[in-house]
């Protein structure tokens, strides 16, 4: 057996061994490659559908149409982009898809990677009952322990003593990711329950709302020697959203690059309009993250590896993101350059 047999062995077994549904498409979505866990996907047998068009296949119709939505969305983007989504499918299962972009030599395609995450989410529920509960015990004093030592460290200032002002920053520090973590939990804990999410469908101003964002990070990136250039389509269409919940996914975004990009680096927010999604995507230029951790990045309590990112949130910062994008019926979506730099960002509905 030659070596090139040998690799499509080696690949074609440890795409059948894994449990995640995996399938491949060509430029043209149609499906030339699927394994075994990809079948429940399928209403029928899956010799069926090689050839066929993902549009065209026997998919749930409320897929179907999703997954045909992001890849059509997505070509203007071929490479190195993985939009992320929950389904809930007829059999009463719950999916993780992501779909990635790819060339694999004839062209540009699509990996269409789904997992069954209903155990997960069990455990995921505990996990984020004790969190809340947490949360909520330890927001009010958290706030007074936070505001006082900025008071103490006000009147500690004219004494001008650098080790203890240091200290005071340090604590400070820690106390403010802590209080932004208890924050993003409440926060995850209103939207799955909807209810502080404005969903009346009044149709907002959408530059204010990341201005705000801007600002209201300015002092965190700022410390760092960052900038942010912003990148806005004229016109921006105004788009029904709730701009509290928006501008704090943006916040997020953003406070994820800085933390990304370290001292003096740059960031750039953009905003503009796709086909019928409003884009705003935040791009740093911090290290590259493998392509194998990137379909988890919005998962919550998910942290990169050590040595590959400096990361300071406790895992929920970018679930936030991802919570924010679905309660408007949105996605989110990771594109990263191979050796530097990722952009993060939301697809919401527009119109």
């Amino acid at each position: 057996m030659n070596p090139d047999d040998q690799l499509q062995d080696a690949l074609q077994a440890i795409l059948h061994a894994t449990t995640d549904g995996i399938i491949v498409t060509d430029a043209d979505g149609c499906i030339w490659l699927l394994n075994q866990p990809a079948r429940f996907l399928f209403a029928r047998r899956t010799n069926d559908v090689i050839g066929v068009p993902l549009a065209e296949a026997p998919l749930d119709a409320a897929l179907r149409s999703r997954i045909s939505q992001v890849l059509e969305m997505e070509r203007a983007h071929p490479a190195g982009t993985t939009t992320l989504f929950d389904a809930t499918l007829d059999n009463g299962r719950t999916c993780s898809l992501s779909i990635t972009a790819l060339n694999h030599g004839a062209g540009y395609g699509w990996v269409v990677v789904a997992r069954d995450i209903r155990r997960l989410q069990e455990a995921e529920q505990q996990r984020m009952d004790f969190v809340r509960s947490a949360a909520h015990d330890l927001r009010n004093p958290l706030s007074v322990t936070l505001s006082t030592l900025v008071l103490l460290r006000e009147e500690l200032e004219p004494a001008n003593n650098p080790m203890v002002l240091d200290l005071f920053d340090i604590a400070l520090s820690a106390l403010t990711r802590l209080h932004a973590l208890l924050e993003d939990a409440v926060g995850l804990e209103a939207l799955q329950t909807g209810s502080e999410f404005d969903s009346s469908g009044v149709r907002r101003a959408i530059a204010p709302i990341l201005s705000a964002a801007v600002h209201a990070t300015g002092a965190t990136t700022g410390s760092s020697g960052q900038s942010i250039h912003v990148d806005l389509a004229e016109p921006l269409p105004d788009a029904a959203v709730d701009a509290a919940w928006l501008q704090r996914a943006v916040e997020n975004l953003l406070l994820n690059a800085s933390e990304r990009s370290g001292e003096g680096g740059q960031i750039a927010l953009r905003g503009f309009v796709q086909g019928d999604e409003l884009i705003i995507e935040v791009e740093d230029d911090g290290p590259a993250i493998p392509p194998e951790l990137q379909s988890r990045l919005f998962d919550r309590f998910f942290r990169l590896p050590p040595g590959l990112d400096d990361l300071k949130g406790g895992g929920l910062g970018l679930a936030l993101v991802r919570a924010v994008a679905e309660a408007h019926h949105g996605r989110v979506f990771i594109r990263c350059n191979s050796t530097q730099g990722a952009a993060f960002g939301l697809a919401l509905p527009a119109g």
